[in-house]
């Protein structure tokens, strides 16, 4: 992984051109995250800083205290992320794989091209992925505690994550009426056991899955507290159009919004839905080692697919949320793996030179 990192750097700097540190730290939303790190969330009025969520900026902040610069400290955090989150995914896969399906598995998720270019570029998809697969690995092992802990600081490094509480949630009662759905197997030798002391204050341990909706409820009252303004994150987003609609309307998007006079609507969905589209072909293969990950990889592929305004150019780094597809290379015929892996990391020089040069994030 350190390897395609040298690799991506040294294609940047021969084709893209210009100062390394800026191109990775001064494209798109990096702006903001080093802007929030800086400054913080201005009082008084809503800007676009309060549109993104605090983790990523505060780690930002965190890491210039010892290296003195802003730009580096947040190519440093999510690099060191984007490693993190590989290690935990590799954690993740042992729970059902051994040491070489699970390492093809982790290899397949770290090669992959837009996490290769949004582990590399100053973006927070490493932190909030980090904590997002710590969540779920908490979750199937029962510890609720830790699934909330780290389901928060998810949620407040991708505000996307906020659909995790929701998900775990109604995994729990889809397992309670049909049991096809409980795990294939159970968690490691006591693991259910080791539940933290907090953990056991309450008969009641799923009321720590609400832990994150907790969080994201409190922060955003500090927003519009600081702002002024009710609702203020949403207030922030609206001048980019970001809602909700459905596949349909994302579609559509592409020929009537407000991206498709800036290039081909057609080269510019090409370029986006073998992306988003190919994780659903991982589905049913997920399906067959846990059926809760792939509900769970369902939910957020349904929710990538139904985002309109600005949100649709960006569903290639969005689709990432649905990162437990990956697990599928884990049952992957060796022979296969090395091409697949030449193959992505081909794909990410493309990705990372579309996001410095183009429409793409």
């Amino acid at each position: 992984m350190i390897m395609i990192k040298l690799a991506s750097l040294a294609f940047i700097h021969a084709v893209v051109g210009g100062s390394v540190l800026e191109q990775l730290s001064t494209k798109w939303d990096s702006v903001y995250y080093v802007g929030i790190a800086q400054n913080g969330y201005p009082a008084g009025s809503v800007t676009a800083n309060y549109a993104f969520a605090p983790g990523y900026p505060s780690l930002i902040w965190l890491a210039s205290l010892a290296v003195g610069n802003y730009l580096l400290s947040a190519a440093i955090v999510s690099n060191v992320f984007s490693v993190l989150a590989v290690l935990a995914f590799y954690r993740l896969s042992r729970m059902y794989f051994g040491p070489f399906g699970s390492l093809c598995a982790s290899l397949a998720f770290g090669f992959f091209p837009t996490f290769v270019t949004y582990g590399l570029v100053s973006y927070s998809e490493p932190v909030y992925l980090f904590f997002a697969i710590l969540a779920v690995y908490f979750f199937l092992n029962a510890r609720y505690f830790y699934t909330g802990v780290t389901s928060s600081l998810a949620v407040l490094s991708g505000y996307a994550s906020l659909l995790i509480a929701p998900i775990f949630l109604s995994i729990i009662i889809l397992r309670l009426i049909l049991p096809r759905l409980k795990p294939l197997q159970p968690p490691p030798a006591g693991l259910h056991e080791t539940e933290s002391r907090a953990g056991r204050l309450s008969n009641y341990r799923f009321v720590w899955l609400f832990m994150p909706l907790v969080a994201f409820g409190l922060w955003m009252y500090f927003l519009d507290v600081r702002s002024g303004e009710l609702f203020s994150l949403f207030a922030a987003q609206a001048p980019w159009g970001t809602r909700i609609a459905n596949p349909i309307a994302q579609f559509q998007a592409f020929f009537t919004g407000i991206f498709s006079t800036q290039g081909n609507p057609v080269q510019q969905l090409l370029l986006r839905y073998p992306y988003t589209l190919s994780f659903f072909a991982l589905v049913y293969p997920l399906w067959k080692i846990d059926k809760a990950l792939s509900i769970y990889s369902s939910a957020f592929m349904l929710f990538v697919l139904s985002l309109v305004g600005t949100a649709y150019m960006s569903g290639p780094r969005l689709m990432l949320s649905a990162w437990p597809v990956l697990l599928v290379f884990g049952r992957a015929k060796k022979e296969y793996i090395i091409p697949v892996l030449i193959l992505f990391a081909a794909v990410s020089l493309q990705s990372t030179y579309a996001q410095l040069t183009s429409f793409w994030t």
